[in-house]
């Protein structure tokens, strides 16, 4: 399925959903392994040591910030840069995937 270009101001807006959904289904694997390891999730340790008030929210919030950052970030860019251009599902999908891999690295 080929899709129509699209601008930066749609690009930030979907890839901030993006990010949501990313940075969602992260924490859902984070909060498993924090469980099955007995340890803090990562995001709540970054928060304490920050000094942020409230480490459980903070670092969650902290957590879905980067995701939507990152994610309106990644498709703001694949709208300026032809190349990159997200123009089927599939190529849109493995992208994104392989971005938020590299952004989790990262981070």
């Amino acid at each position: 399925m080929q899709f129509n270009r699209y601008t930066v101001t749609h690009g930030l807006k979907v890839g901030a959903l993006g990010g949501v959904v990313g940075a969602l289904v992260l924490g859902v694997l984070a909060g498993i392994s924090a469980f099955i390891l007995d340890q803090e999730v990562f995001y709540v340790t970054i928060a304490q040591k920050l000094g942020l008030a409230s480490p459980e929210v903070s670092g969650w919030a902290l957590h879905f910030a980067v995701g939507i950052i990152a994610g309106s970030l990644f498709i703001a860019t694949t709208a300026l840069i032809q190349r990159f251009a997200l123009d089927t599902r599939r190529r849109g999908f493995w992208d994104g995937l392989l971005a938020g891999v590299v952004i989790w690295i990262v981070v």
